[in-house]
């Protein structure tokens, strides 16, 4: 290998570790080089050029993966909707009331009978007209409790 080819390794091998989410010092460390050094080649625009590639790269690749296998998972999950809803049938009556609710709530937010988000309440409050003398009434029945916890002695 030549030096230029070594540097362009050492480039991509920290570009990878970049991708795995290490800091400039962490890979400084795993690759026994100064810190400084990494930062300076990290500041490269071939080396943020080879970042980026590779990022597109690890993204490209993992959405064809999932794509690749989405038909695959979509037929399963249809085939075992029959069963999902036979489950929650009995779910429906399995004799515990929050089992039976949350069964009988989640069949209906799939059936297009999900309840609205907000929930509008309305409530009147009436104070009564001499607040004042209400929390001084409060105050002492409070002192009074006090009093009868920790009796004072007096002989």
């Amino acid at each position: 290998m030549g030096g230029n080819n070594i540097a362009k390794y050492r480039h991509e091998q920290i570009a990878r570790l970049v991708l795995e989410g290490l800091s400039a010092k962490e890979i400084a460390e795993v690759m026994n080089l100064n810190p400084n050094s990494v930062s300076r080649i990290l500041g490269r625009p071939d080396v943020l050029e080879m970042i980026d590639n590779l990022r597109n790269g690890i993204n490209e690749k993992h959405s064809n993966e999932m794509t690749k296998g989405a038909g695959d998972i979509r037929e399963q999950i249809a085939m075992l909707v029959p069963k999902a809803l036979e489950t929650q049938a009995r779910l429906l009556s399995c004799g515990s009331h929050s089992v039976e609710r949350q069964a009988a709530s989640d069949l209906l937010d799939r059936g297009g009978y999900k309840a609205d988000e907000v929930v509008k309440a309305s409530m009147q409050l009436s104070l009564p007209d001499n607040l004042a003398a209400m929390f001084r009434m409060v105050k002492e029945d409070r002192e009074k409790e006090k009093e009868s916890v920790n009796p004072t002695d007096t002989e």
